[in-house]
């Protein structure tokens, strides 16, 4: 199982569990578990905004 927590947060997370605040995205690439969490201070959407004018 691989567990990707956002740093320097503002909330903790369930690192040990599929079960969080965030709704975390549960993924199986080659037999693995891997499991990544949502930023809860929002940080996830600003990146894709800046990948979206990036592309144009």
């Amino acid at each position: 199982m691989v567990v990707v927590v956002p740093i320097h947060d503002i909330k903790e997370h369930s690192e040990e569990s599929t079960i969080c605040e965030c709704e975390p995205k549960v993924e199986y690439v080659n037999g693995n578990m891997i499991i990544t969490h949502s930023a809860f201070d929002g940080r996830q959407y600003e990146e894709q905004i800046e990948e979206l004018l990036e592309e144009k």
